[in-house]
């Protein structure tokens, strides 16, 4: 790539993420989503039980819908055009509970309208769901989540509280297109690596260590 076709593409890359909403005045959001397959197989032997699965809370500023691209400075940018379908809690959750449903250590996977009783519930926190801009041409996608799961009877007790961090390899260049594909592949390495963690639980074998 030529150094002009490359400026051009850091110029197109910030452009994207919000420098300016006047830039796009007018123009309708662009929408992406989660889209990812299975991320290898996990527990099919240990099914048993329910759990419930709450909406995920977010810090700031992940509890909104824009695309976000964090500069070396810490600034945080907001794009004005692209966009998450919903919000970065909801879309893992929404990813999880799918994912849990198919392959899982629970029988039953609830949301948090579904009607019944459930055996475990679950909650989490999105700490980090960006474009990471770290400075001299290198830019990365990063995740990070708390996990948190309980059971309410026979007696109170928190089964799995820990939290997943994840990152992309460094890239030179990046677009709302290819974070959104990077995004999917992380949360479905993260969906894995829980459910790793909750099918060791049910089997009664020892997790891995806390990240």
């Amino acid at each position: 790539m030529s150094p002009r076709s490359g400026a051009i593409s850091i110029l197109l890359l910030i452009s994207c993420f919000g420098c300016s909403s006047a830039l796009v005045t007018g123009t309708p959001p662009v929408y992406f989503e989660l889209s990812h397959g299975e991320f290898g197989g996990v527990c099919p032997d240990h099914r048993q039980g329910s759990v419930r699965v709450w909406p995920f809370s977010a810090s700031a500023p992940y509890d909104r819908e824009e695309m976000i691209i964090l500069e070396p400075s810490r600034r945080v940018r907001f794009s004005p055009h692209f966009r998450w379908i919903t919000s970065p809690g909801s879309l893992i959750a929404d990813a999880l509970t799918r994912d849990l449903s198919a392959d899982g250590p629970f029988e039953r996977v609830l949301t948090a309208s579904s009607p019944g009783a459930s055996n475990a519930q679950m909650s989490g926190h999105v700490y980090r769901f960006a474009w990471v801009d770290q400075g001299e041409g290198r830019q990365q996608a990063q995740l990070e989540v708390q996990i948190s799961l309980w059971q309410e009877e026979p007696r109170q007790a928190v089964l799995l509280n820990r939290r997943y961090r994840l990152e992309s390899r460094p890239l030179a260049t990046g677009s709302p297109e290819m974070l959104a594909a990077i995004m999917s592949e992380l949360t479905a390495e993260f969906s894995a690596r829980l459910r790793e963690d909750l099918c060791a639980m049910a089997s009664g074998s020892s997790s891995r260590p806390s990240d």
